[in-house]
């Protein structure tokens, strides 16, 4: 068993709950279709492809789903929980180098993940008169920045270290 699968599985079911969720609340075809694109691009490990799809498919959710400020702020944390992990899943999980040395970026990951996905919860109050885009899109545009920035050095020195000791 690959040692990344378990993360595999966890992004895969908060995306096909998203998916389901969306579907069930707009039934939009459209939505529908990306979340299965979103999830194959996952499974099959295209990473480039899934940060590209990913999204795309959490942008036509909150479009057509989205009636309130409380559905966005939901479908913005669910966004937040499954685009890292996957994120990492499908770019990193084809290198030799076994989950669990890499256990705390993931651990961080969701962490973020579950702090930036309460940050349009938080914010809604104080943003009331704003558009929902500027909130949503603010919080999310910093979260992911420095949650990828971060993994981007954190590994980059894992990688060179490894390079370093053979």
């Amino acid at each position: 068993m690959d040692s990344w699968l378990p993360l595999g599985l966890l992004s895969s079911a908060l995306l096909i709950a998203s998916m389901i969720y969306s579907f069930l609340k707009s039934n939009s075809m459209a939505v529908i279709m990306l979340g299965i694109l979103c999830l194959a691009f996952l499974l099959f490990k295209w990473g480039r492809a899934y940060d590209l799809v990913a999204p795309t498919f959490w942008i036509a959710s909150l479009l057509t789903t989205a009636s309130n400020l409380n559905e966005a702020a939901f479908l913005t944390m669910s966004f937040v929980l499954y685009y890292p992990v996957g994120r990492i899943y499908a770019n990193f999980s084809k290198s030799p180098s076994k989950l669990d040395a890499t256990f705390r970026h993931i651990f961080l990951a969701l962490f973020m993940g579950i702090g930036g996905g309460m940050i349009p919860t938080i914010l809604i109050p104080v943003f009331r008169g704003f558009p929902i885009t500027i909130e949503i899109s603010l919080s999310l545009t910093i979260l992911i920045i420095l949650l990828f920035e971060f993994l981007r050095r954190s590994l980059g020195k894992e990688r060179r270290a490894e390079q370093n000791t053979y």
